[in-house]
Formats: structure tokens, C-alpha cells, sequence
């Protein structure tokens, strides 16, 4: 069968078609006329079933430009999307694109080899050779029968054909566009359109009728298919406010879209309806609808008012689920946790039963979240929601407090085994937590606190139960990481303790009872007095001298310990201006610096501060820092520290060793000056390790050029020692006990006066602040 018959097709006129020719130019190609002729075509020669490769090889002796021209026109045919036949006039295929090989799984030489009516299925094919003739006759646009690929399957294609030349040759062209995804929306929008539980309808324009409507506008509104088909939308009468909807209508007619505006809707039996009006111009095969969709809200706007009626607000906050959630985890928020806590506690009365109150905390959350961000930081709290909820019973419910606290309640305990079972969840939820989290393709690894509080031992309500669940919480925090602990009685007196020292050293700030006291240092090679360290001494109202070791944790803990750190400071700094204008110009002060005020205080500007108020010489202030600082925030102070030197003042090492030791910070830092802990000194005598520790301390001081102070000398022997050793100063109960800074200046004059040279101006004493010092005898440090 040819797929064209060449004799008498056509309409009696000369229709024109662009075809592209092979030999590099588009040429409008005349169709045949009635009578069968065709203007500047040919028959087709016998060579018409070369291949376009071998015209592109007989071409490329010609000349290059069609050469070039005719593979632009393959690729440009090997490029399209659309499904690409080229045959001969009696049916044998010359040419096929990627996109039909692809589409129906032929390789360009299964398709060379086949009829191109082949390409429809095999019951289809003579009306398919039907359609293609009445193309040619002017009677038809396309043809809309499918292919069949190599494996059976139908694809739904609409193809065009027309008269052209290729490789020299009369040919046909078949061009087909995939129907496919047009079909699958199609299909899509039937299923949306006839299942959609909303009130749809596709009304025609220009007409404005009702072209079609959905299952639930007839069940909805009652009416039948046939009352409704064709109608113009007035004549149904369905909306109460008419000129509402005629502008509604007329927006989505000019191409505008509306959506959820509230309007009402009248049913076939007179009922109103309360909607939610949404809807858009569509076009579908070249027709114009409106699309309408209605929301039948009457029930809610019904409910809504009889809740706005009895309480409204705390009606809306009942079905709005974030006032009971959390909206980053999905869990209970503290409101609805606390009311399940609430119902906990009257089941356990009601059945005799116990249980639990769990607080649960990440450990140093605050570091991760400053290291990873907020983005990574409530990625994890969202994974820690899901580990802990799967360890979840029935009975039980896990709440987030608020940051990175949660509380979990475990219900229906038995009483006689409570502690075990507990104790049994704590492990498990520990070793889940332990397991790295997966965000983001990074491994991250959290730690987990726990406290626990029992009902009915620990508390008989909730409010009790939370609070002493909290308080073990800080318990587990303080012992170790990574652990949990029981409420005890007595962990609400270390509460009260503290509470009650955090608001007493509010007081004593804002009363002024806190006191500076010094201790001398002497150089061990002169004898003469080189500084004094001074140590804070709190006079509480009605008490005696409380010690530092008393107050300084809870000054750290509550964030006071920024605000006495200034004043000593600032005290310091005072008392060396006031010894200068009294005879010791050359006097230095140090003040030792908690790790906490770099955390909790700007200390960059109190030093500042100090210097300014006090009009002390930078070049005698001496700023002691630990060793655990330099472990912790070396990268944040480096630049505070390089402006500290910059600007004359003299750094030093505390205690050094006692803690995790680095030499890179002393060459990084270049402090002035390394004390050694009293801890050494005092075995000095008899220890070989502890003199081998101190000579390589003086040893390592010494290439790094630093000096050196030991703490704590308290005998004549052992500051020979040190003298013998290298050691530069020394500081204990030999020379003197901690005194006030009257005591101190009179101790000065006594000490010069002994002394036939008077007050040494040849050498920088120092005074150095510390928040406790470590003064050999602890009881000696209490005195005044």
C-alpha cells in the first residue's frame, strides 16, 4: 500500500507548504492540484532509497556550503522533541530522528527496514493511510491515530504530513507530537475534576454556560446533570449577591484570578450556603472556561461563631494546633505538657500507680549552636524529638520547655519498682542520644543530661515535680556529662544555698562589702620587695570574712562575677594610683582574671575603664589569666591579648601546671611571667618530682626569657631552694600574711625603714588581684 495515492488527490487547488530541502535551503514545495499535477516537482527516483548520509557524501564533492547546510538540517532534526519520519512517496522510511527511536524503541535501522504505516498498530494502519489522504486532499489537519512501539504499547501522538524533497528526492514528511503528558493532564484534571469533594463547574465562553460540573456540585447544591448542562449560571439562581458574583466573573473572564472570596451560595431547595469562591480563565483545545471552584465552609463559619460566642479566645487557641505544639519538633509545647502532667498524676492517684517527671537537656548546646548555626542547631533538636519519641509508651509524654529542655513523663509505673524502671528508660534514652545524628552529611555527636523526679516522693503536684526534676537536672550537669540523677532532699538545700549566696553578693555589691587584701612578693636574689597579690575578701553584714571559695562558683554560675570583677578592678587599680603619690612611683598592679568575665562580661572595656579612672600607667597593670582560658577561648581573646601588649601591659601565667599545659601559647602570647602553684612548693624539700616539675618550669621560663614566681613559701629553707634553682620571686606566710591595703602601706614603710636605701625606685613592684588566691593556710586567708 502507498501511503500516498498520486493521482487525483488534492483539492483542485495549489496549496504551497515550506519543505525542507537537503540541498540547503527552504523552498515552498506546491501540494498537488485536483488534476493530479504538481508545480516543480518530479517523480521520485529510483535512488530514493539512499540513504541521507550517502546524499550528504555525493553532495560534500559539490560544494561545502550544502554539505554544512544539510548536517545542520540533521542535527537540527536529531535536536527537536517531536517524533520525525521522512519516507519515500510508496511508503519506505529514508530518515527517522533520536526522538521517535527513543520513543518507540526502534533503532534507525529497524525503522529503515519498515513500512511507515508500521509505526501505527496493526488494526489501525488503513485508516491511517485513510487520514494521511485526506490530509493531502485539504480534508483533514492531522491524523490522530497512535503509534505502537516495538514493545506493543500505545503512544497517542497527533502527526501532519507534507510533500517535500530529501537527499534530492521526493519524499514525504511526517512530523508527530507526543500526546502523552498532555493526555496524563488531561486525564489528571478528570480525575481532580469529577472526584474533587468541592463544588467545581467549567462554564463556556462567551456564553457564560454551563459547559460542565463536578459530582459534588449536583449532590451539594441538588441538582441533576440535566438541569444544569447548557444553562446559563443566572438562570440556576444560585447566588443571593448577584452583583458580587457577575464582577467576580467578569475578573476572571479579563484573565484575572480570585481566590477564597467568601460568598454565598444558594441550593436548588433555597438553603444557604457559607463559600469560599476561587477561580481562573483556563483554555482546553482552544476553548475558553471559566474554572470555578466553591468551598462549602457553612459548618465552620457556623462552629466559629458558636465558639466566638462562649470563649473565643481560648476556643481558637484549642484548635489551633501551634498553642499546644511545638512548632520546630511537633511535640506538646510547656502548656500542654504541663496538662498532661496534670492528667498523669490523677490516673496514678485514681489507679495507685507511680510515675515520673523526667527534665531532659543537651549538654553545652550553646557551643553547638554557636559552631553550627541555628540552621544545624534545630536540625538536631528535631532529630533528638524523633529518638526520644520512639522510646515512648502509651501512658507517656515527651514536651519541649523551651531551647534545648524537654520534659518527659512516664506513666503507669509500678511503685515497688520504680527507681529500676527509670533508671532502666535514662540508659536507653542516653545510649540513643549517644548515637551520632545525621545532618546535613555531617556526623554530629551530642550528650545528654537527665533529672529525675518521682511521684508521689519527690512531689504531690506538678509545679513541685517539674521544679525538683530541674534541680537534679543541674545535678547530673555538674557531676559529669552525659548522665542522669535522681532528686534528692538535699540538693534543694544546695539550691537554697545557692540562691540565697547569689542574692546576699547582690546585696553586698550594691552595700560595698567586698575587700582587697595584700600579700608581698620579694625577689629572691635582692630581697627586696617586688609586688603584692591581692585577695578578695567578702565582709558579709553580720558574719565574718567569708573566702573566696565560699562565693566565687555562685558569682560565676549567676553572672555577678562580671560585675565584681570590675569593682576589683577598678579597686586595684585605685589603690597602686593612691601608693604612688605615696612614694612608690614605680608600683605595678596585676589583676588575676576569671574565664567567666571573658564569657558574661566586656572586659576589653573594663580594663580600659580602670586605667582611665584610676590614671595608672599601663605599663603597671599585670593581667593574670589561667591556663583553662587559654585551652577554652584561645582563638576569641588572641586580639584582646595583642592589644593588651601593644598598649604596655604585662600578662601572666597562673598557677602553671596544674592545669593542661601548652607551650604554644607562651611563644604565641609572649606573657611576662609564669607563677608556679604553691602545690610544688610545698614538698619542695623532700620530693624529687616536685623539684624536677619546678626546675623545668624555671628552665622553660628562662629560654623564653619570662620570670618566675612560686606561691605559697612558707620557710626560709625552701625559698633557698628556689633562690638556688633560679627562680626570680617568691610570695608566701615567710614574708607576710594577706593585709589590708592600710596594713600593706604601713608594712611598706616598715620594710623600707629597715632598710638603709628607703623605698626602692630602681625596681617595678607589682600588686596582683586575684578572686581567691591560694594562700598556704586556707584559715590564714579568712583573716582580716
Amino acid at each position: 500500500m502507498q501511503l500516498l495515492d498520486h493521482k487525483g488527490v488534492g483539492t483542485g487547488r495549489t496549496f504551497r507548504t515550506p519543505v525542507w530541502r537537503l540541498g540547503g535551503s527552504v523552498r515552498n514545495n506546491p501540494r498537488p492540484t485536483r488534476n493530479g499535477d504538481r508545480s516543480g516537482s518530479s517523480a521520485p527516483p529510483a535512488a530514493s532509497r539512499r540513504t541521507p548520509e550517502a546524499s550528504i557524501s555525493k553532495l560534500e564533492d559539490k560544494a561545502q556550503g550544502p554539505v554544512e547546510t544539510a548536517r545542520d538540517i540533521l542535527r537540527f532534526f536529531q535536536s527537536i522533541d517531536d517524533l520525525l519520519l521522512v519516507a519515500t512517496p510508496d511508503g519506505r522510511v529514508l530518515f527517522s530522528n533520536a526522538a521517535i527511536q527513543r520513543k518507540l524503541g526502534f533503532s534507525a535501522e529497524d525503522l529503515s527496514r519498515m513500512h511507515v504505516l508500521d509505526v501505527h498498530p496493526e488494526g489501525m494502519r488503513r485508516k491511517a493511510a485513510e487520514f494521511f489522504a485526506a490530509m493531502f486532499r485539504d480534508e483533514r489537519e492531522s491524523c490522530p491515530l497512535p503509534f505502537a512501539t516495538k514493545a506493543g504499547t500505545l503512544v497517542p501522538v497527533e502527526t501532519r504530513v507534507w510533500r517535500g524533497r530529501w537527499g534530492g528526492v521526493d519524499c514525504i514528511y511526517g512530523l508527530s507530537r507526543d500526546l502523552s503528558a498532555e493526555r496524563e493532564a488531561q486525564q489528571r484534571f478528570e480525575a481532580l475534576f469529577r472526584r474533587n469533594p468541592s463544588i467545581m463547574a467549567l462554564t463556556a465562553l462567551p456564553d457564560r454556560c454551563l459547559y460542565d460540573v463536578n459530582d459534588a456540585f449536583l449532590t451539594t447544591l441538588g441538582f441533576t446533570r440535566a438541569e444544569v448542562i447548557g444553562k446559563p449560571g443566572d438562570a440556576l439562581d444560585l447566588f443571593p449577591d448577584a452583583p458580587k458574583q457577575h464582577h467576580l466573573e467578569t475578573l476572571l473572564e479579563l484573565g484575572e484570578c480570585c481566590r477564597d472570596v467568601e460568598l454565598q451560595v444558594r441550593r436548588k431547595d433555597g438553603a444557604i450556603l457559607q463559600c469560599l469562591f476561587s477561580g481562573e480563565r483556563i483554555s482546553i483545545q482552544g476553548q475558553e472556561y471559566l474554572l470555578t471552584v466553591l468551598v462549602d465552609i457553612t459548618e465552620r463559619k457556623r462552629m466559629e461563631a458558636r465558639l466566638q460566642q462562649i470563649r473565643q479566645a481560648q476556643a481558637q487557641a484549642r484548635i489551633d494546633f501551634l498553642a499546644y505544639h511545638d512548632p520546630l519538633t511537633g511535640v506538646p509545647n510547656r502548656v500542654l505538657g504541663q496538662d498532661r502532667l496534670l492528667q498523669a498524676i490523677g490516673l496514678a492517684d485514681r489507679h495507685r500507680t507511680a510515675l515520673a517527671v523526667l527534665h531532659l537537656d543537651l549538654d553545652k548546646f550553646k557551643y553547638f549552636n554557636d559552631t553550627y548555626g541555628h540552621a544545624l542547631s534545630d536540625a538536631l533538636l528535631k532529630q533528638l524529638a524523633e529518638r526520644l519519641n520512639m522510646r515512648l509508651g502509651q501512658a507517656d509524654t515527651l514536651c519541649r520547655l523551651g531551647g534545648d529542655e524537654f520534659m518527659l513523663v512516664l506513666g503507669e509505673l509500678i511503685p515497688e519498682q520504680v527507681m529500676g524502671q527509670v533508671a532502666t528508660i535514662c540508659a536507653d534514652l542516653l545510649e540513643r542520644v549517644a548515637d551520632p545524628f545525621e545532618i546535613d552529611g555531617r556526623q554530629l555527636h551530642a550528650s545528654l543530661s537527665i533529672g529525675v523526679a518521682i511521684y508521689p516522693q519527690d512531689g504531690v503536684d506538678a509545679g513541685v515535680l517539674m521544679r525538683h526534676a530541674n534541680t537534679a537536672l543541674a545535678e547530673a550537669k555538674s557531676a559529669s556529662q552525659h548522665s542522669y540523677r535522681f532528686f534528692e532532699p538535699q540538693m534543694n538545700l544546695a539550691l537554697r544555698r545557692f540562691v540565697e549566696t547569689r542574692d546576699a553578693l547582690r546585696i553586698g555589691l550594691e552595700q560595698a562589702e567586698f575587700e582587697l587584701y595584700y600579700q608581698p612578693q620579694i625577689d629572691l636574689l635582692s630581697g627586696r620587695v617586688v609586688g603584692a597579690e591581692a585577695l578578695l575578701r567578702w565582709r558579709r553584714a553580720g558574719q565574718r570574712l567569708v573566702p573566696p571559695d565560699d562565693f566565687i562558683q555562685v558569682a560565676e554560675e549567676s553572672g555577678l562575677i562580671a560585675s565584681i570583677g570590675r569593682w576589683v578592678l577598678q579597686e586595684a587599680c585605685r589603690q597602686a594610683a593612691i601608693w604612688h603619690a605615696s612614694g612608690w612611683p614605680h608600683l605595678s598592679v596585676a589583676v588575676n582574671l576569671s574565664a567567666a568575665q571573658f564569657r558574661q562580661a566586656d572586659i576589653e572595656q573594663d580594663v580600659a575603664a580602670a586605667l582611665d579612672a584610676s590614671g595608672l600607667d599601663p605599663r603597671c597593670l599585670e593581667l593574670e589569666l589561667t591556663e583553662s582560658l587559654f585551652m577554652q577561648e584561645v582563638e576569641s581573646i588572641s586580639e584582646m591579648l595583642m592589644g593588651w601588649k601593644a598598649r604596655g601591659i604585662q600578662l601572666a601565667i597562673d598557677d602553671f601546671g596544674t592545669g593542661y599545659s601548652s607551650l604554644a601559647y607562651l611563644k604565641r602570647f609572649q606573657v611576662n611571667r609564669l607563677k608556679i602553684d604553691r602545690s610544688f612548693i610545698a614538698d619542695i624539700l623532700h620530693d624529687e618530682q616536685d623539684r624536677a616539675i619546678v626546675q623545668g618550669v624555671i628552665q622553660i621560663a628562662r629560654g623564653l626569657g619570662l620570670q618566675t614566681l612560686s606561691e605559697g613559701v612558707e620557710t626560709s629553707r625552701q625559698a633557698a631552694q628556689l633562690r638556688r634553682m633560679g627562680c626570680d620571686m617568691a610570695q608566701g606566710y615567710l614574708y607576710a600574711k594577706p593585709l589590708s591595703a592600710p596594713q600593706f602601706a604601713s608594712w611598706l614603710r616598715h620594710r623600707a625603714g629597715r632598710s638603709t636605701a628607703g623605698p626602692s625606685r630602681d625596681g617595678p613592684p607589682s600588686v596582683v588581684s586575684t578572686f581567691g588566691g591560694q594562700p598556704s593556710d586556707q584559715t590564714a586567708r579568712m583573716q582580716a
